[in-house]
């Protein structure tokens, strides 16, 4: 009989939550709607309406000014006592062609 190895909750965690910054922060004004979407399911029931309403924004505000957005986390830290994660990267935006670089924390 095989053994499951079970995985560690840290890497579990730091997955899930690259995942999400895939989603919800990786769009261009053709595909934020279906992203953003996506990203929501990553949100907690009880914060969802909030999260939505709060996107509601940002998916407008890509379309009419053709706004792309994509991130580059370097380190996830995932600090299970204290139920808290620290994410580093860096931030691309693009504003109708014209570029900026920007940390992400």
């Amino acid at each position: 009989i095989l053994s499951q190895v079970k995985p560690e909750p840290r890497t579990e965690i730091e997955r899930a939550i690259g995942e999400y910054l895939k989603l919800r922060y990786n769009w261009n004004p053709k595909n934020v709607n279906q992203r953003v979407n996506e990203a929501t399911s990553f949100v907690l029931s009880s914060n969802r309406k909030a999260f939505e309403s709060a996107m509601v924004s940002v998916k407008n505000f890509s379309a009419q000014k053709s706004i792309s957005q994509r991130v580059f986390p370097e380190k996830i830290q995932v600090d299970l006592e204290n139920g808290r994660a620290l994410v580093s990267g860096d931030r691309i935006t693009s504003i109708q062609g014209l570029k900026a670089v920007g940390p992400l924390k």
